[in-house]
């Protein structure tokens, strides 16, 4: 048995109930208790490649305070963005949206139009729903006014939620 599959092994037998993966190029290991991510780094060391360990303890119950769809970044969105707004494809007016979001939004300092409805507007490439539509918002006021005027065309409307904030 290589050694990936022993340490897979392993941590599935030690941590049974405590650990979840997440299986890709690299396998990912999840540790609900800090002792068993503790005793796990001892084992098979040659396999690990990074730790990543939460930023608070309690970030779950710091998350649950917030009432909207958010993210945590270290940085605004576009650097001084506090929402991002998703646009949902349908392919029958796709086009004329984003020649109407263009042309609303383009000169105004409150919003930045992403660069995947700027090549609709242009019909430079491909484009369709595998992609990620969005325009950016600085303030609730902003996102509030955008759904009043395109309200039936969003997918979802994520907040930025600065880390640096968050140990205050």
């Amino acid at each position: 048995m290589e050694m990936r599959q022993q340490c897979l092994t392993y941590l599935k037998k030690e941590f049974k109930g405590n650990i979840k993966f997440n299986h890709g190029y690299h396998t990912h290991a999840y540790f609900l208790k800090e002792e068993d991510f503790e005793k796990a780094k001892e084992e098979f060391f040659d396999l690990q490649l990074k730790y990543t360990i939460p930023l608070f303890p309690d970030l779950k119950e710091i998350l649950d305070k917030f009432d909207s769809n958010i993210q945590l970044r270290k940085s605004l969105f576009l650097k001084k963005f506090n929402y991002k707004v998703e646009i949902a494809y349908n392919f029958q007016n796709f086009t004329s949206l984003c020649d109407d979001l263009s042309s609303t939004f383009e000169d105004n300092p409150n919003y930045a139009v992403s660069g995947n409805i700027k090549s609709v507007t242009r019909r430079f490439g491909y484009y369709g729903s595998w992609a990620t539509y969005s325009l950016y918002c600085k303030d609730k006021i902003d996102v509030e006014y955008f759904t009043f005027m395109f309200g039936e065309n969003i997918k979802s409307i994520t907040k930025a939620v600065l880390i640096s904030e968050l140990d205050k």
